[in-house]
């Protein structure tokens, strides 16, 4: 069930990278849900299989809008 949940959260996520979601999370608003989602996140799958789904989100975004990728990378605490 554990893995099938990060499954789940994880097409979420992928689900996100179209282009018209990249500009949305450009805004702060759409950003304020990054942070949220990446909260329930971690309180539902923990902290360490949330950080790997971001880092790869973030890598995956990097190639279309870099300071998006930045932001999450700063989200996860990883923004050296």
């Amino acid at each position: 069930m554990h893995s099938r949940l990060q499954n789940l959260v994880e097409k979420e996520l992928a689900s996100m990278l179209d282009q018209d979601t990249i500009a949305l999370i450009q805004t702060s608003v759409q950003f304020d849900y990054m942070v949220s989602l990446y909260r329930s996140m971690v309180s539902i799958i923990g902290k360490s299989h949330t950080r790997k789904i971001m880092k790869r989100l973030a890598k995956r975004v990097d190639k279309q809008a870099p300071h998006i990728g930045h932001r999450i990378r700063r989200l996860i605490g990883e923004d050296g």
